[in-house]
């Protein structure tokens, strides 16, 4: 597999997360939200099946799932240059060191 072909598929994939995205944000806005969510969210009183069910949906959409769509997009456009571009960025981050330390 050429490095373009695995590009265009990783841009496939994108385009399959964001929509599972999109799906699972219509389906928590369509569960009943009661007027004591917060309390449930916040440990207050225990929650209920559609409140556990929005809170674990809008977990996955916030946290690992909206930083796989962003990692896989950033490998689907990467480019020699833009390695480059960071390469120097953590060089100079780093002071400029190679990383390689002799004892």
């Amino acid at each position: 597999m050429q490095v373009a072909e695995a590009q265009n598929t990783l841009q496939e994939i994108v385009g399959i997360l964001q929509g599972i995205d999109q799906q699972l944000e219509m389906l928590s806005s369509q569960l009943p939200r009661p007027e004591n969510q917060d309390d449930m969210f916040e440990c207050m009183i225990p929650c209920d099946l559609a409140s556990g069910i929005f809170g674990a949906i809008e977990f996955i959409r916030e946290e690992p799932l909206s930083q796989v769509i962003e990692g896989l997009q950033d490998a689907a456009t990467l480019t020699a240059e833009k390695l480059v571009r960071r390469f120097k960025r953590l060089q100079a981050k780093n002071g400029g060191s190679s990383g390689n330390s002799e004892s």
